[in-house]
């Protein structure tokens, strides 16, 4: 899978989704990027690579169920993923709470 097809994937449980960073405060919302490369080798050249990307998962939702929809589009596509941390806190304004979920996945 292509970054570009895991973005069009990310899309079909959020449409709000930014690659680096986002121009949006509209929840919920993603934000997806690259952290490394990793190569996987065969007779002495890479056989196959894969991307390590976090994805941020932002939402006012306590129980919001594109979560779920995340996690399982992961399984569904076998992506490996572990959910990394969950933060707690307000919008830019403080106005609003704003949770955000951290994922570390393999692409």
């Amino acid at each position: 899978m292509t970054l570009t097809e895991f973005a069009a994937t990310l899309r079909t449980v959020c449409p709000n989704v930014s690659h680096y960073d986002s121009v949006s405060e509209i929840c919920p919302h993603i934000i997806y990027f690259e952290t490394s490369r990793n190569y996987y080798y065969s007779d002495n050249r890479a056989d196959r690579k894969t991307w390590k990307v976090d994805v941020h998962f932002f939402t006012h939702d306590e129980f919001d169920p594109i979560l779920e929809r995340l996690e399982d589009l992961f399984n569904d596509y076998n992506i490996p993923f572990d959910m990394d941390e969950v933060y707690y806190g307000r919008d830019k304004d403080g106005r609003e709470s704003v949770i955000y979920y951290v994922f570390n996945c393999e692409v």
